[in-house]
């Protein structure tokens, strides 16, 4: 196959195959924001001039579609006199180089904390309270609407099914709850993970193409399990129970290994959840996440970052962002060269690890040339029909285009290296004039 160097520029290839999408979200009033980042060792802090005016502001969760697009919510962004609540919801459409904030509840007198946001597609999301409240959006997250309020519990954490669809793990006096709604939150069903006290449902995941899971921390702090669903969330049955609290779990993207953290244990499967094997940690895990089939990151504190490469069995510590006592509480993979993670309990700010040599694939396609087109250092594409590849490296994109098949009668004079492939020149989208991918 002859290589051909690519010189078009990013978003004219991208625009001609028809791949990528834009838009805007104005509906909800926003409160600008221009921050700095501060580096520390490949960790870079997101959220630390808008955080400042406040007393310790909490990040609950993350949720980032991409390198560009994403959102940080919490609660405790009240003055340090205690004063002038505010919303504390942030997006992003630049991969953090500044953020919006949401004025949605600014002014009330009891302005919500959120704990956990998430989206079933570019339109469609939910945010969640620590309290009864679920607001849903349908635009982007341009406008947010409450839906019926949650009937038992307090909410601690979602797993989005679907545009209409959510599961909701929350805290209760008279269970471990879970609370689901399939109708975009006009009614809830409820089911009891297991009987007892106050103790909460931490995290939730799903494995196709039925089950769901659910890890649990007791309010003592000195309890924990691991609960399967297998009938949509009706009922459920302990696979795993110890003494020590349980507060994340989270799936490869096959569904056969996954890996459920604490404080002190780690329990891993690798047959979907069927079975677990716990090998002791130091510190609390509160956040986890796979990065391919077997290398998992597991955040928290003492240490911050735990890092496993077969797929949860055997831990080390990692380098991560410089805390101290203070815990990371959420994690978003958007790929494996660039994570996000907020820091709750004490941690008071949205940390983003960026691997500078990672260089990951976002999207592929064909696209044809019907007649040569003019690089911009005076040479020129022949035509014919082109495979490409649209690739991250930071927040700048690079081309890489091979050519399948020259026209009929055309010689490229190209021929390819010893790897068979040259290397593309990269260009930065600045970060792509506002478009995104699909």
């Amino acid at each position: 196959m002859n290589i051909v160097r690519s010189r078009i520029p990013v978003t004219g290839i991208v625009l001609t195959a028809g791949l990528i999408v834009g838009g805007s979200l104005a509906a909800t009033p926003l409160e600008a924001q221009r921050p700095t980042v501060a580096q520390d060792g490949g960790w870079a802090r997101m959220l630390s001039p808008q955080l400042e005016k406040y007393h310790q502001p909490e990040v609950n969760a993350v949720h980032f579609f991409n390198r560009h697009i994403g959102w940080a919510v919490g609660g405790h962004a009240r003055d340090r006199t205690g004063r002038n609540q505010e919303t504390f919801v942030f997006r992003t459409a630049d991969g953090g180089a500044s953020w919006d904030r949401l004025t949605l509840y600014d002014g009330q007198e009891h302005v919500p904390t959120f704990v956990d946001i998430g989206f079933a597609d570019a339109n469609h999301g939910w945010l969640l309270s620590g309290g009864d409240l679920v607001l849903r959006t349908r635009d982007g997250g341009g406008s947010w609407e409450a839906v019926e309020p949650l009937p038992r519990g307090s909410g601690r954490t979602l797993l989005v099914l679907g545009p209409d669809a959510v599961m909701v793990g929350s805290t209760s006096t008279n269970g471990r709850q879970i609370n689901i709604t399939t109708d975009g939150g006009r009614s809830w069903r409820n089911s009891t993970v297991s009987p007892g006290g106050r103790d909460h449902v931490a995290d939730l995941a799903f494995v196709p193409p039925a089950s769901f899971f659910a890890v649990v921390a007791s309010a003592m702090q000195n309890a924990g399990g691991i609960y399967r669903s297998d009938d949509g969330g009706r009922s459920w049955a302990a696979v795993a129970e110890g003494r020590q609290p349980l507060h994340t779990i989270a799936f490869s993207e096959s569904g056969r290994n996954g890996v459920a953290a604490g404080v002190g244990a780690v329990y891993s499967t690798r047959d979907g959840g069927d079975s677990w094997q716990r090998v002791a940690a130091p510190g609390a895990r509160y956040a986890a996440g796979f990065l391919d089939e077997d290398r998992v990151v597991a955040f928290g504190s003492g240490p911050s970052l735990l890092i496993s490469g077969d797929g949860g069995r055997t831990w080390s510590p990692g380098q991560g962002p410089r805390l101290g006592t203070a815990a990371l509480v959420d994690v978003q993979i958007v790929d494996p060269g660039w994570w996000l993670v907020s820091g709750g309990r004490g941690a008071h700010d949205l940390f983003r690890y960026e691997d500078p040599s990672y260089a990951g694939t976002m999207v592929r396609g064909a696209l044809t040339l019907p007649e040569a087109m003019g690089n911009r250092d005076g040479t020129a594409l022949p035509p014919g029909r082109y495979d490409f590849r649209l690739r991250h490296s930071g927040l700048d994109h690079g081309f890489w285009l091979s050519l399948r098949e020259p026209a009929e009668g055309i010689e490229t004079g190209v021929e390819p290296d010893e790897a068979g492939e040259l290397e593309p020149d990269q260009y930065a989208c600045d970060p792509c004039e506002g478009y995104f991918p699909a």
